[in-house]
């Protein structure tokens, strides 16, 4: 698969060492579903791939730039080469890749843990930009407040009345805090919806969430089919 050469257009820096990079297509661009993940390289001199790592699409489909929301890494390789990057600075984009994405089921339900956020955030500005009638909830599990990442964006969807957002915190305790607390777990799903078989379940996270998760929904009864999930650590 061809590396696409891309421009880095915008860069926004959030409270816990998130950046959320944007970038745009130098010549052609490539062509994905909601969800997908694609390959990111930072390229040298020579325009040459000099290290890469695999980061989901932030961005809808319908997007003319793609976006992309990366936790920088004390010790992490690629993360700190980033870091050093600014705007005008060119990236390579290799996909898309995966087939975890949003097939247009109008019953689903995302849990995001940190990072894991973005291909919900492409799947949920997918929905809404193209009025897409159904039941959709989103549980996002962070570690505290400052952790939301598109904490007004997500505000903003949670008044469209077939989107409904639930933040739970996690190693917080705060009485300025109106959402849920602790991990997501059964006890809370049942809370938020009335027959959890209805749906269709994405789970996005650390690898040991995402097991978690999927071991908890098929105890419920959840169908293998109806649950997919990536993970990462």
């Amino acid at each position: 698969m061809p590396m696409i050469k891309y421009r880095i257009c915008s860069i926004k820096n959030t409270e816990d060492s998130t950046k959320i990079i944007s970038v745009e297509a130098l010549d052609k661009k490539i062509i994905f579903k909601p969800g997908q993940f694609v390959m990111l390289h930072i390229v040298d001199q020579n325009g040459q791939s000099a290290d890469k790592r695999p980061f989901s699409i932030a961005s809808s489909p319908n997007s003319s730039t793609i976006e992309f929301c990366i936790k920088i890494l004390p010790e992490g390789r690629f993360t700190q080469k980033l870091d050093k990057l600014d705007v005008g600075d060119t990236l390579g984009i290799e996909g898309p890749l995966g087939t975890f994405y949003y097939n247009h089921e109008r019953s689903a339900v995302f849990i995001a843990g940190g990072t894991g956020i973005a291909p919900f955030i492409s799947m949920l500005r997918y929905i809404k930009e193209n009025r897409i009638m159904g039941d959709f909830v989103l549980f996002y599990s962070v570690r505290t407040q400052k952790h939301i990442l598109y904490k007004r964006e997500l505000e903003q969807l949670a008044k469209a009345t077939n989107i409904k957002i639930i933040i739970t915190i996690t190693r917080e305790e705060s009485t300025k805090w109106n959402g849920e607390h602790g991990r997501v777990e059964e006890q809370m799903l049942k809370k938020y919806l009335a027959n959890p078989k209805d749906y269709r379940f994405y789970i996005c996270g650390p690898v040991n969430m995402t097991s978690s998760l999927h071991n908890l929904l098929v105890s419920i009864g959840i169908k293998e089919e109806n649950i997919l999930f990536e993970g990462w650590g």
